[in-house]
């Protein structure tokens, strides 16, 4: 402001962080974890830390469900019913790749910390946190892929 100016400052407001993208296979089996995750990702760049991961732990666990829903038991009603009542760490089990699973539980780890009182890794951030998650949906997408070129039938 220059002297005598009458301007004012009413509000600062924060910037809006890039979008978190997800493929649209991604997209489609769980539209919810787009929307739960780009809100973490939203706080994660505003310096909400403290609310970020909890909301990335989220995010996690509709992907999970909804790849288990939309894929394995996408005919079977009776266990889509038993996924959403399920534990996360019981779901993960059942997802029979391994690399999806394993990254997918310690993702789960991670971000169990960012909810408990006591974290039981302390020596990993909401950074390892990140970027397990990210290489979970990767793996999910990659899983999703495979699928629709198996389902690709002969013409012979």
């Amino acid at each position: 402001m220059t002297e005598g100016s009458n301007a004012v400052l009413l509000r600062l407001e924060p910037g809006v962080a890039e979008p978190y993208e997800v493929s649209d296979r991604i997209k489609a089996i769980s539209p919810q974890f787009e929307a739960i995750v780009s809100q973490a990702h939203q706080a994660d760049a505003m310096g909400l830390d403290l609310i970020a991961g909890p909301g990335y732990r989220k995010g996690l666990e509709f992907l999970v469900k909804d790849f288990l829903i939309n894929s394995k038991y996408k005919t079977d009603p009776e266990n889509q019913q038993v996924v959403r009542a399920e534990y996360l760490g019981k779901c993960i089990k059942k997802i029979e790749s391994i690399a999806p699973q394993k990254l997918a539980e310690r993702c789960t780890w991670l971000g169990n910390d960012e909810t408990h009182y006591t974290a039981r890794f302390p020596e990993y951030s909401l950074a390892d946190l990140k970027a397990l998650l990210r290489l979970t949906v990767r793996e999910v997408d990659n899983e999703l892929e495979v699928e629709e070129y198996l389902a690709m039938q002969s013409r012979a």
